[in-house]
């Protein structure tokens, strides 16, 4: 039995771009140069007053190799932080700028760095900026998805750190656990039949009493190979976006070799918030939605309509997405925190992966991070071994910041973002785990509520990426294309693998 917990770090938000055709030259040169179900859950549900929440997933507790050591990279030129711009639609269906500022998200982000002012307004000057415009887009937002609601828990800090659901706890286990769940102290509030990752998933309170610790040894030493952990939480990897015109999706991958026929085979799972499916980019594609959403309801649906948007979205005038015509299966897993930020559970993100599974998908995008999880580790090396990749971005927490999870998992793609000088995203984290490097610095892509909107953060490289492993999977039919997509790669910073750039910018042909 392992019980895991970190401290979340702070997302910071910031970016940088020019338009990327104007480097498509020059990367085809690098190129030439280069060597290189459902879910059939049997819910019991007791709720208990003044009791705490335990949530236990058990199951097979295969150990999972370590990322590879590798030297440190020479620091990279990295970008000067710019603020949001909304791009809207006029009446014409042109896309226009809107011109409004957005406030960048409190946390950590210290002085200004040396020839941060030149570019513009430094953060501080910007911070004050934010218009009713702003307000107006946000509350849009929220309409399309509709009143939150209540959401009913109350957030905690495991042992080490990592922001958790107060009191829960999750166990997975490959066989019936009745027996398990007998112990004195143990309330099942839910239990899942994990279908397509042949376990099953279980939530648990305790009493307040009670003396959790002993309580989770008593439960693994019970199950003998039960995977038992805090039910964690991950957030959404986005950031503000800048000033500049943003690049549409498919003028972003012109770099990336793309063809002139979209991927439109592939089906694609979307981990993410849900989606506006009424806006005109998404509201004639192939989506299925399903929600996983543990505590109240949904939050905010705009990061996930952004990153529809990028891999399927398609208005049939000025937007088109990297995979017109794909099968997109969007799970729904995140709500509103006490605190207001979106966060998920690990229990969700569990489900969700389960649920993709049986739906058939041939890969997962996964643009959030937070802490490791021994749930979700388990659930991660499963689906890879039924030969289905998972894509996850590396975390805006800043270069100096410990790797963040699902991407720092060995099985896992873990995607990093650049602007279009082929600088890193000065917020991307970094480390021996970076796999991939894909635009994700000022990307247009659908807000929820109408309209469009530039976009910066590792989480819109993440589709980038996910599309190539889906359509090369498929095209090759590599139960791994990675050995293909690292030879392939166009490599970045200093030669060979580095920390920063991974393999280097990740290549379809």
């Amino acid at each position: 039995m392992r019980l895991l917990g970190l401290p979340i770090q702070p997302f910071l938000r910031a970016s940088n771009a020019a338009p990327w055709a104007a480097v498509a030259g020059m990367l085809s040169l690098l190129l030439a140069a280069s060597s290189s179900h459902a879910l059939g859950p049997s819910v019991n549900v007791i709720r208990v007053p003044d009791a705490i929440n335990l949530v236990l997933l058990v199951a097979g507790d295969d150990d999972l190799d370590e990322p590879p050591d590798v030297d440190e990279p020479d620091t990279p030129d990295i970008e000067d932080p710019i603020d949001e711009v909304d791009i809207v639609e006029d009446e014409t269906g042109d896309i226009d700028e809107a011109g409004d500022l957005d406030e960048p998200e409190d946390g950590g982000e210290g002085e200004p760095e040396e020839g941060e002012e030149e570019s513009g307004e430094s953060e501080e000057e910007n911070e004050g900026s934010e218009t009713e415009d702003d307000d107006e887009t946000e509350e849009a937002e929220q309409t399309a998805q509709g009143e939150a609601g209540v959401n009913a828990f109350d957030q905690d800090f495991d042992d080490e750190g990592y922001l958790t659901v107060s009191g829960e706890f999750l166990v997975l286990l490959d066989d019936d656990a009745s027996d398990l769940l007998n112990l004195d102290g143990i309330i099942v509030e839910e239990a899942y039949a994990l279908n397509s990752l042949d376990a099953s998933l279980y939530r648990i309170s305790v009493d307040e009493d009670d003396d959790v610790s002993e309580i989770a040894i008593a439960l693994a030493d019970a199950a003998g190979d039960a995977v038992v952990d805090y039910n964690h939480l991950y957030e959404p990897e986005s950031s503000t976006a800048g000033v500049v015109t943003p690049c549409p999706p498919l003028e972003c991958a012109i770099p990336l070799g793309w063809p002139n026929d979209t991927p439109s085979a592939v089906r694609i799972g979307l981990i993410d918030t849900g989606i506006d499916e009424t806006h005109p980019a998404l509201a004639n594609a192939n989506i299925h939605v399903e929600d996983f959403v543990q505590h109240g309801q949904a939050g905010s649906n705009g990061h996930g309509t952004a990153i529809a948007s990028i891999l399927v979205g398609d208005d049939g005038e000025i937007f088109q997405g990297l995979a017109v015509g794909a099968e997109l299966y969007v799970a729904s897993v995140f709500t509103a925190a006490p605190s207001g930020e979106l966060v998920a559970t690990a229990e969700s993100l569990v489900r969700a992966i389960d649920w993709s599974l049986s739906e058939g998908a041939g890969a997962l995008n996964l643009s959030l991070a937070g802490p490791p999880n021994e749930l979700l580790e388990f659930a991660i090396a499963r689906t890879v071994e039924r030969g289905v990749p998972i894509v996850a971005a590396v975390g805006n927490a800043g270069p100096a910041a410990p790797p963040l999870y699902p991407a720092a998992y060995p099985a896992v793609y873990a995607v990093t973002a650049i602007g279009p000088d082929l600088m890193v995203y000065r917020r991307a984290n970094r480390g021996a785990h970076v796999d991939f490097t894909a635009p994700g610095v000022d990307v247009l892509a659908a807000a929820a509520g109408g309209g469009y909107r530039s976009y910066t953060g590792t989480s819109f490289a993440t589709p980038f990426v996910s599309v190539i492993v889906a359509a090369t999977k498929d095209r090759s039919g590599a139960h791994d294309p990675r050995p293909l997509l690292r030879r392939q790669a166009i490599d970045l910073g200093r030669e060979g693998y580095d920390q920063t750039f991974g393999y280097g910018l990740i290549n379809i042909e």
